[in-house]
């Protein structure tokens, strides 16, 4: 799998980073939560960098059935992170928004469909 990014795995837009490694580990994960309760699957995940506490996220495989989970990559005790509710665009992106207007950190996000 070498040179793969999930985007060769799932049609996600060209913000997700090259991650061989992660896309081995995802369908690995996805093929035993199938196997051992058929419960869901991973669509997508990624890193997104913020700017000014906020990220929008491409991501055409979101759905209104979908849970996204995320994940900043470095400490801040005083900035939280959590998805707008008022800009989520189903099948286009959704916005990651940090409790501190100035944040920049990274934020890995993952998305998981019931099946």
């Amino acid at each position: 799998m070498s040179n793969k990014s999930f985007a060769d795995f799932n049609d996600f837009g060209t913000s997700v980073v090259q991650q061989p490694e992660w896309t081995q580990h995802l369908r690995q994960l996805n093929e035993k939560l199938n196997q051992l309760w058929g419960i869901c699957r991973i669509t997508g995940f990624g890193v997104a960098t913020m700017s000014g506490g906020a990220v929008v996220v491409p991501a055409k495989l979101f759905t209104r059935t979908c849970s996204v989970f995320l994940t900043p990559q470095s400490a801040n005790p005083l900035a939280s992170v959590q998805i707008d509710g008022n800009n989520k665009l189903y099948g286009v992106s959704f916005k990651v928004l940090s409790s501190d207007g100035t944040d920049a950190r990274s934020v890995s996000w993952m998305i998981v469909e019931p099946n």
